[in-house]
């Protein structure tokens, strides 16, 4: 799944290859796998299809609000996808893990 970063990344980067310009459509697909693709291996231009629609329409990650005892004075909550803790008095009211930006579905 691709990150807010990373998404933002690919889209300056295709801005910046439009700028350029290309003359021919296998220079375009060229930068196009060299802006989307990066480290990614891949055998077809479906592949490259894929990996831009991602990028464009990530499929929302959602979480659920736990309760993990910290061993002290009780439980705090936590995130289910990344386990990062939330703010003690206004868990309940988040409706994004402050973290990894999962969108809240159960608490």
């Amino acid at each position: 799944m691709p990150t807010n970063d990373e998404r933002r990344e690919v889209a300056e980067n295709l801005r910046n290859m439009c700028i350029c310009g290309c003359r021919y459509k296998e220079e375009f697909y060229d930068l196009l796998v060299e802006t989307v693709m990066r480290a990614w291996d891949f055998h077809e231009f479906s592949d490259v299809a894929d990996r831009l629609a991602d990028l464009i329409e990530p499929e929302e990650r959602t979480c659920r609000v736990i309760m993990k005892w910290d061993g002290l004075d009780g439980r705090d909550p936590v995130c289910s996808e990344c386990g990062t803790y939330f703010d003690d008095k206004k868990w309940h009211e988040q409706k994004f893990c402050p973290n990894c930006g999962a969108r809240v579905v159960q608490r």
